[in-house]
């Protein structure tokens, strides 16, 4: 699949978690405008397969690194892109 894209996100920790049930962090995915294109055309390309509750999806890759600014001293940054092509096992070989 030669469509490719790029995403990233940011995820703050939650500053007041209201029930034991709130999310810990929260934040928010960007694709730049000139990418959303390429995006949607990758996802619908793109194989689904089965996740563990044996439902059919679509899976992105994640990236997160550990970011600081002045603002907000810990939060997590990351990109989101296709997953890598899986390697052939030697034994998948045709020959």
């Amino acid at each position: 699949m030669a469509n490719t894209f790029n995403a990233s996100f940011s995820l703050f920790p939650a500053k007041d978690r209201a029930k034991e049930t709130s999310p810990n962090h929260s934040g928010t995915i960007e694709v730049p405008a000139a990418e959303v294109q390429a995006m949607i055309a990758w996802l619908q390309a793109a194989q689904p397969e089965n996740n563990w509750k044996d439902e059919p999806v679509v899976k992105l890759s994640i990236a997160a690194w550990d970011n600081s600014s002045e603002k907000i001293p810990q939060y997590l940054r990351g990109r989101i892109s296709p997953p890598m092509p899986k390697k052939e096992d030697a034994n998948d070989m045709p020959f």
